[in-house]
């Protein structure tokens, strides 16, 4: 995988990422998000809610950092872009389902509900098509002192914009 619609395809297919901000005093903070959509106007789409935590820390800084972990396929992505809230009422439409309503009990309605824009401009994906046998085996070989290739591992691919 090393090119952009690999990339979203690959971010559409895991349900959660760790969303990571910067707090007033500068510190990261991750917080769990479920992904609307990837890909969409090249960015990645989530529901929040304007007087939330995680608007407030974008409002101070919109730099951000999507992690993304699909153990079961041995894929790993970090991606870094800038975040911004959009209040589209067709998009948020679109993308509601009536699960949310636990979060937002207002639904579509709810005044404080809003979607948030992460246009990637790099990401790091880590992929292997080695079974964990095969990744074990390796990793026991280095361990004992024998030279292995870190690509035996799987691939590395970056992503820029």
């Amino acid at each position: 995988m090393t090119d952009w619609p690999s990339f979203y395809e690959a971010i559409n297919e895991i349900k959660f990422t760790m969303l990571v901000t910067h707090d007033e005093a500068g510190l990261m903070q991750a917080r769990p998000f479920t992904t609307q959509v990837a890909g969409r106007e090249g960015a990645v789409w989530f529901f929040t809610r304007t007087d939330s935590d995680v608007v407030a820390d974008i409002r101070r800084d919109e730099n951000v950092l999507l992690c993304y972990a699909d153990s079961s396929k041995n894929r790993f992505i970090s991606s870094s872009g800038t975040a911004t809230l959009s209040h589209d009422k067709a998009l948020i439409s679109e993308l509601w389902k009536p699960a949310y309503t636990t979060f937002f009990p207002a639904g579509v309605d709810d005044p404080a509900l809003c979607l948030l824009r992460v246009q990637i401009a790099k990401a790091d994906i880590w992929d292997s098509d080695k079974s964990a046998m095969e990744r074990m085996v390796t990793m026991a070989k280095a361990a004992v002192g024998i030279k292995v290739d870190k690509d035996e591992l799987g691939e590395h691919a970056v992503l820029k914009k």
